[in-house]
């Protein structure tokens, strides 16, 4: 068997090259794909700095993508993606991400839906008797 594969790498020294490229490809794909997490929770993702646009007053501000998912998720469901964040200026819900404010919206309240149902309701505790 040894035999055959060295008469092959002897007849056909092209064979010497693929096991290589195919490795530095494979490397080459696994680093692509780690690099680009499709994660939405990830913590690249929820570092990223969001711009948020007052519907009243046309003020920026900035905000880590974790802090704007943290506050949706202590609202009640179903998240309305007609309500903003608070403004601290004004107190009043007009901060809106430049993008996707909708698709965060959606996620979110698909999320939590999706665990709310698996979630075991909660069984009264023998003290509450």
């Amino acid at each position: 068997m040894l035999d055959r594969l060295r008469e092959l790498l002897n007849k056909a020294g092209w064979v010497r090259w693929i096991v290589p490229l195919l490795l530095l490809a494979a490397a080459a794909f696994l680093w692509v794909r780690s690099t680009r997490s499709a994660n939405p929770y990830s913590y690249d993702q929820l570092a990223e700095t969001v711009t948020l646009v007052c519907r009243e007053t046309g003020e920026e501000f900035k905000m880590a993508r974790g802090r704007v998912e943290q506050e949706l998720w202590t609202r009640p469901l179903p998240l309305d993606p007609d309500v903003g964040l608070t403004n601290p200026a004004t107190g009043r819900p007009t901060l809106f991400p430049k993008s996707e404010w909708e698709q965060t919206i959606e996620r979110i309240n698909s999320d939590r839906h999706a665990i709310a149902e698996r979630s075991p309701q909660r069984s009264p505790r023998p003290e509450d008797d």
